[in-house]
């Protein structure tokens, strides 16, 4: 992708609510933070919080504070997280919960959600 494309899918992210929260988080995390789709699979919950009117996202030692336009899909996404296994119905740790109950979601289904971010599906 070039820089062009990379500015274009990035404003996309930032700003289309048409675009499920989850697709949109996991776009931006790639895009703007650099992450693989295996590190975000195991995010969790706690990973990010919300503190004096601050969003922060723990991807090392220090957590760093979101944009607004980037906190506003973590916080959806800490919020209406959901597993996909259907017959499960837990609480789950993961931010983005897998097919199994109790296990993040895979590496390939994070490749599909960022897929989709990317190309607007």
């Amino acid at each position: 992708m070039d820089d062009e494309a990379r500015w274009a899918t990035g404003r996309r992210l930032l700003h289309d609510d048409t675009l499920k929260s989850e697709d949109r988080l996991v776009g931006l995390l790639l895009l703007l933070c650099v992450q693989r789709p295996a590190a975000i699979s195991r995010l969790t919950v706690d990973h990010i919080k919300e503190t004096d009117g601050a969003v922060r996202l723990r991807l090392g030692a220090i957590p760093v504070e979101l944009p607004a336009p980037v906190a506003e899909p973590a916080l959806q996404q800490v919020a209406a997280r959901r597993s996909h296994a259907t017959l499960a119905r837990t609480d789950p740790p993961w931010l983005f919960p897998g097919g199994q109950p109790g296990r993040p979601i895979s590496v390939w289904a994070m490749g599909e959600v960022s897929t989709n971010s990317a190309s607007g599906s």
